[in-house]
């Protein structure tokens, strides 16, 4: 007992159960934007209604934070027929970028009359106020709105609308 109490004496955080922890190597971060059709629809045109999300794992550790993207889209019967998800460009480092990226990327391959559903307030609120409000200087996402408005070019306002997340309403289930 003497003796393990004299090694540990002789580490300097060994008296203290202080032990130091095993390196772990962190992989890089994508260099490029990525896009993956997991449901892939005919002619890669989405039609019925878009269903978008952005999110951001591992936030509270900058070194380890992943942005992440994806959308669904849903006939008039409930059927999911299109599905696609990745990450942004290196250059959004947030979540309210990841979630206006989600919703360019739905925007560039959808049927122009598909209404788009986001659970983002800020990027519909971009989207209806505008091009020039959007990206005035000012605008933290302005060149991700840029993108977006561009592919939405033309869409009326009602075709876009905020569902806020998170709420106690049950929502009906969709048929995969």
């Amino acid at each position: 007992s003497s003796a393990a109490s004299d090694v540990y004496k002789r580490q300097p955080l060994g008296d203290r159960g202080l032990y130091l922890v095993q390196m772990v190597a962190v992989p890089p971060r994508p260099i490029e934007a990525t896009f993956e059709w997991v449901l892939q629809p005919p002619d890669q045109l989405v039609t019925g209604t878009i269903y978008t999300d952005g999110s951001r794992l591992d936030g509270k550790v900058a070194l380890l934070a992943v942005n992440g993207w994806a959308f669904v889209a849903v006939d008039d019967d409930g059927k999911v027929t299109a599905i696609a998800r990745g990450i942004p460009p290196p250059w959004i480092t947030d979540i309210p970028g990841t979630e206006a990226w989600a919703v360019f990327q739905a925007a560039r391959r959808r049927a122009s009359d598909s209404r788009i559903r986001i659970d983002c307030e800020p990027c519909v609120i971009a989207i209806h106020r505008g091009m020039k409000w959007a990206t005035a200087a000012n605008r933290k996402h302005a060149r991700v709105n840029a993108l977006l408005l561009s592919a939405l070019d033309d869409t009326p306002n009602d075709l876009v609308v905020w569902i806020p997340a998170h709420t106690t309403e049950k929502l009906s289930l969709i048929h995969i």
